[in-house]
């Protein structure tokens, strides 16, 4: 099978994740999902340490439910700042838990397939995810031992790998649409408009309107019924549980308590939000001496959802205000992620739009809420280019290539700091389209050196003020005089990658000394 005829997409869930290969070879899309040793194609995004060995996904489940196992479900959201967590005897960095994560993946994938190279892993959209995240996760693919994880690997944003699923999106040209993608640990509001491309009618341009989020999602809400559950059950028996108590139980039996939530979500939408159906289910809580026996209702469900849906509904007014836009400019909206099947979420969604969302089976197929992302994702990795940078080495799938152009706008201003000045110096503004032209400063040298300090910003202002991204010292082949010339050059790729270039006087080479590229 060629390289054109495969596509391999990685959805990285905070709760689950899941791996979506796309065959074309037969002149259709055939999708599957990778499935671990047990069958399940949603992979739960959690790490176990237990007996002085770490495990993943449903293995690390088996273990969490025991008091010796040290467990971590949102190592994913950890990435953003790499700070080490505590787990079993040691400490480990975000970006080796995620290598070790990618690797179990890639296992998964492998055992069911065979060899896998390249793949298309989807990122959140909103901007605390973006250059130091995805610089991490490009970390976390090549790994600290040299020997990278993949050969060709790329970022892409998870609402925007919505849209590429539809596969024709052109059927929607002249349209506003917002994408509401909520999983267990981020939200996603992401709002684009299909236009028409002439040179290419069948691949659409969606220009970037909006794009924001917030942390209103399901990781929350799952310990949040938890303990709701757990506490009637414990006033049911004549049980005095502490926080603590409560926090274990929870804990050992957080797969069951999210089930539970997510049939309830199925039992709600069908009876209605003050459904009275109970949907049972029991633990062993030994510690106890006796089973937990617990009887949840939607309605419990639906009260315990109404904080995270607002949240996420003013994270909806804030994407529309950011375009400038009406919420009757919206022409379709789609709902994606776990998340984002709560009863009440959808009931607030289409109470706030005045209409049903995009139909789970339409006329532009399936969209599947919780696969829609790694389904666009092998369809974008399908159509890309080659790693090689040979143009003869593009794919060329047996299929048209429908995959829309996603128009992107740098979503805030990118800044410099030399040698720990007082203020931030802007080199690519806000609202730039991407790839944004290169921008080079010229600035002198304080004294004379040989190295000199560079520090990458998300903002403007004073440094307390914006986010330092990354900060480098460079090192010059010679020492530089006061007042000499250095020269600093970004370069900002369409997705927001960043190399940052450094080149003293007298015709000193370039030194790239940053480089947030798509892994």
């Amino acid at each position: 099978m060629s390289h054109g005829e495969l596509g391999v997409g990685i959805d990285l869930g905070t709760s689950n994740s899941s791996i979506c290969r796309l065959d074309v070879g037969r002149g259709t899309y055939d999708f599957d999902f990778a499935k671990d040793e047990g069958g399940r194609t949603d992979l739960p995004s959690l790490v176990s340490v237990y007996g002085g060995e770490m495990y993943f996904g449903d293995a690390a489940v088996r273990r969490e439910r025991s008091a010796d196992a040290s467990s971590l479900r949102n190592f994913k959201l950890l990435l953003r700042d790499n700070t080490p967590v505590q787990l079993g005897d040691r400490e480990y960095e975000p970006v080796e838990l995620m290598h070790r994560f990618l690797r179990y993946l890639k296992g998964v994938y492998e055992a069911q397939w065979g060899p896998l190279s390249k793949a298309v892993i989807t990122v959140p959209a909103y901007e605390e995810f973006d250059l130091d995240y995805q610089e991490r996760l490009r970390q976390a693919a090549a790994g600290a031992d040299g020997k990278p994880l993949f050969t060709d690997v790329k970022t892409l944003k998870e609402p925007d790998a919505v849209l590429v699923s539809l596969i024709d999106v052109d059927q929607l040209e002249g349209q506003t649409i917002l994408v509401f993608d909520m999983g267990g640990g981020t939200l996603d509001v992401s709002v684009r408009k299909v236009t028409p491309n002439p040179g290419e009618p069948k691949r659409p341009i969606l220009k970037q309107l909006a794009i924001t989020g917030s942390s209103a999602a399901g990781v929350a809400l799952t310990f949040d019924y938890g303990v709701k559950l757990v506490e009637q059950w414990a006033t049911k028996s004549k049980i005095t549980l502490d926080i603590g108590q409560i926090e274990q139980v929870i804990k050992s039996n957080f797969a069951a308590f999210d089930a539970s939530k997510i049939a309830l979500s199925g039992l709600s939408q069908r009876e209605g939000l003050d459904s009275t159906i109970v949907d049972p289910f029991t633990l062993e809580g030994g510690e106890f001496g006796r089973a937990i026996q617990l009887s949840p209702r939607p309605v419990d469900l639906t009260e315990l959802s109404s904080q995270v849906c607002d949240d996420a509904v003013a994270t909806v007014e804030k994407a529309l205000s950011e375009a400038g836009l009406l919420v009757t400019d919206i022409d379709t909206y789609i709902m994606v992620g776990g998340a984002s099947q709560l009863p009440l979420m959808r009931h607030r969604l289409v109470e706030f739009f005045g209409k049903q969302p995009l139909s789970n089976v339409s006329d532009l197929g399936r969209i599947d809420p919780r696969n829609a992302i790694s389904k666009g994702a092998a369809v974008f990795d399908l159509e890309r280019p080659s790693v090689t940078g040979d143009s003869s080495a593009v794919n060329a799938p047996s299929v048209p290539n429908t995959s829309p152009i996603l128009e992107q706008i740098l979503p805030y201003d990118l800044s410099l700091l030399v040698d720990a000045g007082a203020k931030l110096q802007v080199l690519v503004s806000k609202g730039t389209n991407l790839p944004a032209p290169d921008k080079s400063v010229t600035f002198y040298m304080p004294k004379a050196d040989d190295n000199i300090d560079i520090a990458l910003y998300r903002g403007s202002g004073m440094p307390s003020q914006a986010h330092e991204v990354t900060r480098r010292r460079v090192w010059f082949d010679r020492k530089l005089a006061v007042n000499a010339e250095v020269h600093v050059t970004f370069e900002v790729a369409d997705d927001g990658a960043v190399t940052v270039f450094v080149s003293g006087d007298s015709g000193e080479p370039k030194l790239a000394i940053l480089t947030e590229k798509p892994i």
